[in-house]
């Protein structure tokens, strides 16, 4: 199991100060590591939203990777963008089997696309 940083209070990050978002990016890494005594090192952007100072400060504050909610495959170099794929409690194995060979990607990054996010 890995435990990750998801900020401090939960909000999108594009919406803040430069000063605001390392205060929620480093401190929740810093509270996270004072309290459970091991080293934090991967990040989930809040509501999958980010912009490139957010990406910058995730970086700056020594973490390894990071998680958005874009779909598909990490064939690209950024650890700083790990794309996901969403398994639910109700997928068949079936559906485990297609979701991990892509079958929905593109739907899914249509969806994304719709919503206005990343």
């Amino acid at each position: 199991i890995q435990f990750g940083s998801h900020t401090l209070s939960h909000q999108r990050l594009i919406s803040l100060s430069g000063e605001q978002k390392w205060n929620e990016i480093f401190g929740s890494r810093k509270k996270m590591e004072d309290h459970f005594k091991f080293p934090v090192d991967f990040f989930c952007y809040p509501y999958g939203i980010y912009d490139s100072e957010s990406v910058a400060c995730v970086r700056k504050a020594g973490y390894l990777g990071a998680c958005s909610n874009a779909p598909g495959s990490n064939l690209q170099n950024n650890s700083m963008l790990l794309k996901r794929t969403e398994i639910g409690f109700n997928d068949t194995l079936f559906d485990f089997k297609k979701k991990i060979a892509g079958a929905y990607d593109l739907l899914h990054q249509g969806l994304h696309w719709m919503r206005g996010r990343p």
